[in-house]
């Protein structure tokens, strides 16, 4: 759907191209991209606790590599889909919500 290699990489997740194809149903396949990397992130935290470990860790790594990234694309994965996907990551069990957080904190360094 988007020419976007990250997004390509998170969509190999089922949840996550869903997510993708249905964002870009929504605006008439031609979404910005800040909305799809929101509704990615929206996504990720709202299917987190059912995802396997594979999938968590997979999803995580790929938000890993992301962050690493220079430029626009960094601010999209900083600004669009983690924001979004920690503001929806309160839903999820305490313990698990909590996990995360730290995690992304460590990344956000």
């Amino acid at each position: 759907m988007v020419n976007d290699d990250f997004i390509e990489a998170l969509a190999l997740i089922p949840a996550l191209r869903h997510a993708e194809r249905r964002t870009h149903e929504r605006w008439d396949f031609n979404p910005p991209l800040s909305m799809v990397y929101a509704m990615v992130g929206k996504a990720l935290a709202d299917g987190f606790e059912e995802m396997t470990d594979g999938q968590r860790v997979y999803a995580l790594g790929v938000i890993r590599h992301g962050l690493a990234l220079k430029g626009w694309r960094h601010a999209l994965v900083r600004e669009a889909l983690l924001s979004t996907f920690k503001a929806r990551a309160g839903g999820l069990r305490k313990e698990c919500a909590a996990q995360i957080h730290a995690y992304l904190n460590q990344l956000s360094c």
